[in-house]
């Protein structure tokens, strides 16, 4: 199904850029023409690439109403990317290079770039955090991650508890104290979870290396449990670093993208204004 629904994709979004690298060209041309007739073509492109950038922050629109029927969300994103890329050559062909003249229009370039940059970012960093996400092999939402933890904790706390229980001895109970019980509070080691790095599964690994050889036998049972639900743990925190990210991605992407709209609104009526 997801391959079948990426070839269908692919033609739509490459017959999509095709049209868009087409009227790029086309007006390209009408800009160079006009500046030979010594007349300004600079309306015409700021509309077009103002209607690029309305229809871009309609894409956030779809997605709030995903519950209706409006299309499937990998054509939306394959128009979102296209037309996109359509302003970035159109915020060209408009300005004449990639930079504007006047503070205002250097502001307005900055957050057209700063926005442009965050969604090819986004896209790319949208496509390998997911497959990230399928290889840890445990599934949870993200909203549901505070109770998870929590879970997990109880679950932790409990095997502490069996653990000094059966033996009579503290071991356990002051490994968890001391050692485990921070890790269980919340999300731990952030950083490495969202490089692909090694830490946290190793600082796991090396605590309860290390308390395996303090612990009898009749304490065994509890540490594989108490180990169990680390193990959980790391999962969870994964989970957690890569999807917080992926949310934080896309509120500065809005931000940025409302803060460019708006300012391009603005722009649009000091120019119809000062035109009279």
């Amino acid at each position: 199904m997801i391959v079948r629904t990426v070839n269908s994709v692919r033609p739509f979004g490459y017959t999509l850029a095709a049209i868009g690298a087409a009227v790029i060209a086309g007006l390209a041309y009408y800009s160079h023409q006009e500046h030979l007739k010594l007349s300004d073509a600079t309306f015409v492109t700021g509309w077009v690439l103002l209607t690029a950038m309305v229809s871009l922050a309609l894409f956030n629109i779809r997605k709030r109403l995903s519950m209706m029927p409006m299309g499937r969300a990998a054509y939306w994103l394959a128009v979102h990317v296209v037309v996109g890329l359509f302003a970035v050559g159109m915020f060209i062909v408009h300005t004449g290079g990639i930079w504007a003249t006047g503070f205002y229009e250097q502001v307005m370039a900055g957050l057209f770039w700063a926005t442009a940059l965050s969604g090819v970012f986004g896209w790319l960093y949208q496509r390998a955090m997911p497959r990230r996400l399928t290889r840890i092999g445990y599934e949870v939402v993200y909203e549901r991650i505070p109770a998870e933890i929590a879970a997990l904790r109880e679950e932790a706390e409990e095997a502490a508890l069996e653990g000094v229980g059966a033996s009579g001895e503290p071991t356990l109970g002051r490994f968890y104290s001391e050692t485990m019980q921070d890790f269980f509070r919340r999300p731990r080691f952030m950083i490495s979870h969202l490089l692909g790095a090694g830490a946290a599964q190793q600082w796991v690994d090396l605590r309860f290396r290390t308390v395996r050889g303090l612990v009898g036998a009749q304490e065994e049972p509890a540490l594989a449990r108490l180990e169990a639900a680390a193990r959980r743990k790391l999962s969870i925190d994964a989970h957690y670093a890569i999807q917080r990210s992926l949310k934080l991605w896309v509120a500065v992407h809005v931000v940025l993208s409302a803060a460019m709209l708006t300012l391009a609104l603005w722009h649009l009526i000091l120019v119809h204004v000062y035109a009279r």
